[in-house]
């Protein structure tokens, strides 16, 4: 019994979460004649702290019994506080906004906002931003009258700035490693017993602060042929400067590799675009329509200041963020390819990489093969009605193409699965009767090959179906309204990428790490209002 209770261990665990958010906020309307005006204040403050320990004990050998349970634990022979974690983030916040209009045609709307953050460095807690924006309802105008077809048109302008919060708390501090967890040991005296050291396990920086995007946006409201057709389009640019990059350093001799920093910049400009349109409309029949269009570019103007490109964590001056950078593929070695299998060490049926100057293929042939954003986004739905029936569908897709949209997918080109039973022949591999220019041989493995393969798809994302039921049962029960419906999502994805799905780049690795596909769901069910 003695030797159980020896082996009995426990614990106990507290956790206290205490938040609050305080808003205040001031509100100011009034119309003078034609003149319009709100002005808003606005001071907030929020609050998170979390506390966290866990006490261990065990060996109740002592005691001689476990009946206390975890309320025993300050009988154990050995306790230990094995956790503990206190986090504190606070938030203050300042706005103020004055909205002014004339007539209802020229409108004004300006605001300042000052806000401090806790999780920023002791130098950069606080941020000021501004913003402006004018808007001209043309459509308004007397010269517009005589347009019978164009019921609403208004431009638009704004020009603004906002903080981005990108840490969490502590993370501008230097942390310690304390204990066995540091790695130091140091003896003293002839004994086998070591005193544990301390060693700085990342380093902190007090000038990380807000990442300021200073943004403008440009573009038009148009509703015409009595709103059946309306266009909405924005076009904006934006510049986000002092954003947080982990950069890597000399290694030191604690270990540490790289530190977090504020610099750089990126610029960004897009397209959105929303087109509704009402197709059909009778007492019968009704169709209507929805597109969007939705396009993103950014560009890395400045990193660290000294005008370089950091290789290592892929991030190029000039180019897109996402970048994927490594060796070109050329095809498939060949029985043929003396030269190259001389140069290179390789043997046919190995993939062939690119060797821009002809002298063997190192590290100077490496470059940009593609970026992981996306191209453009769409999605286009429908909705009829006829009578009572009502069908929707949304067709909605992510595309890539401009060497957008790309990821590494190797089990698409090599047998790179350990999952039992997986097919890793369906595929025509290199041999000596097939030399394929796109597979290479069977069991080729080579650090440097990371095959991309375009994510672009389309999908059935959302289909339903309902019927209203308004026949004169449904008033005698009472009933206001009387709907059922069935619906189901994600019905089917077009697509060539070759795996799971492809919106999060899923694909098959080793040891069953391929994860559950995206799902499709089904359901059946009815709305009754009364």
């Amino acid at each position: 019994m003695s030797d159980l209770l020896a082996k009995a261990n426990g614990y106990s665990a507290r956790t206290n979460t205490s938040a609050y958010v305080w808003n205040n906020i001031l509100n100011y309307k009034q119309a003078f004649g034609k003149h319009y005006v709100d002005f808003t204040g606005v001071y907030t403050r929020d609050s998170y702290d979390y506390k966290y320990k866990r006490v261990d004990g065990s060996d109740f050998s002592g005691l001689g019994n476990t009946e206390l349970g975890y309320n025993g634990l300050a009988y154990a022979e050995t306790q230990q506080i094995n956790s503990f974690n206190n986090t504190l983030k606070t938030n203050v916040g300042y706005l103020a906004r004055l909205n002014y209009n004339y007539d209802d045609t020229y409108h004004l709307t300006s605001s300042v906002r000052r806000d401090g953050a806790s999780v920023f460095g002791e130098d950069s807690k606080w941020g000021t931003f501004y913003s402006l924006g004018v808007g001209w309802t043309v459509s308004n105008e007397e010269f517009m009258k005589d347009l019978e077809k164009v019921d609403y048109l208004k431009l638009k302008f704004s020009w603004g700035q906002n903080g981005n919060q990108s840490l969490s708390p502590y993370q501008t501090l230097s942390t310690l490693a304390l204990g066995q967890t540091g790695g130091y040991s140091y003896p003293f005296g002839n004994t086998s017993e070591v005193s544990w050291g301390q060693r700085v396990s990342a380093l902190g920086n007090t000038e990380l602060g807000w990442e300021k995007t200073t943004a403008m946006n440009t573009g038009f409201e148009l509703n015409m042929f009595k709103n059946k057709v309306s266009l909405n389009t924005d076009v904006y640019f934006s510049k986000t400067t002092n954003q947080i990059f982990s950069r890597s350093i000399p290694v030191m001799a604690n270990g540490i590799t790289s530190i977090d920093a504020t610099m750089g910049q990126v610029n960004n400009w897009g397209l959105e675009i929303t087109l509704n349109t009402t197709n059909v409309h009778s007492s019968d029949f009704e169709w209507s329509s929805s597109l969007t269009y939705y396009m993103n570019r950014n560009k890395l103007k400045e990193l660290y200041g000294d005008g370089n490109d950091d290789i290592s964590n892929s991030l190029f001056l000039g180019k897109s963020l996402g970048a994927i950078y490594g060796y070109k593929t050329d095809g498939i070695v060949q029985e043929s390819d003396d030269e190259y299998m001389t140069t290179n060490g390789a043997v046919a049926g190995d993939v062939k990489f690119y060797d821009k100057e002809g002298d063997g293929v190192d590290s100077n042939d490496r470059m940009i093969l593609g970026y992981s954003p996306d191209n453009f986004r769409m999605s286009f739905s429908n909705n009829f009605k006829y009578k009572n029936f009502e069908v929707y569908a949304l067709i909605s897709g992510i595309f890539g193409g401009n060497n957008y949209y790309k990821a590494t997918n190797i089990y698409a080109y090599r047998t790179a699965s350990d999952v039992v039973f997986d097919n890793n022949f369906n595929h025509g591999w290199w041999t000596a009767e097939n030399q394929s220019n796109k597979y290479p041989r069977i069991g080729y493995t080579d650090g440097r090959y990371a095959p991309l393969q375009s994510r672009s798809f389309v999908r059935l994302q959302n289909l339903s179906v309902s019927y209203t039921f308004n026949q004169l049962w449904v008033k005698e029960l009472n009933l206001k309204n009387f709907r059922v419906f069935a619906s189901a999502t994600n019905l089917f994805t077009i697509t060539g990428w070759e795996g799971g799905d492809p919106e999060t780049a899923q694909t098959l690795g080793s040891g069953y790490s391929y994860g559950y596909p995206l799902s499709s769901t089904y359901s059946l069910g009815l709305s009754l209002t009364f």
